[in-house]
């Protein structure tokens, strides 16, 4: 069984949620394999978000939609500051912890002229 938690930000829900959600997928299994995915713009990954993504296998989607210059057109806070900085801090900590993770790139109308 894969769970995907994605759609907002997931990271939100905090992480006592995601180790309440894996206590009970351990509970209820009857045996299964379990996977987990998560995709976020990863600004709230810290040291202990990794160590429990890396302990509890999920795999991680990292969004990021291109070079900065691109990327902060339109992956802004809410306040509407650039992400891309605390995005490239995320992939590192998520290299660092040994983390899976991978990109997902929204190809929109500008980015999509600078494929390269």
């Amino acid at each position: 069984m894969v769970f995907t938690w994605r759609g907002g930000e997931p990271t939100l829900m905090g992480l006592d949620f995601f180790r309440r959600v894996v206590s009970l997928q351990q509970q209820h299994s009857a045996g299964k394999r379990i996977e987990n995915d998560l995709q976020t713009n990863g600004v709230l990954l810290d040291d202990a978000w990794c160590e429990f993504l890396r302990d509890h296998r999920f795999l991680v989607g990292l969004s990021i939609d291109g070079p900065e210059e691109l990327h902060y057109r339109f992956r802004v806070t809410k306040g509407g500051r650039p992400t891309f900085q605390l995005v490239r801090a995320a992939a590192r900590r998520l290299q660092d912890h040994g983390v899976r993770f991978n990109a997902l790139t929204v190809v929109n109308r500008i980015n999509a002229k600078h494929p390269a």
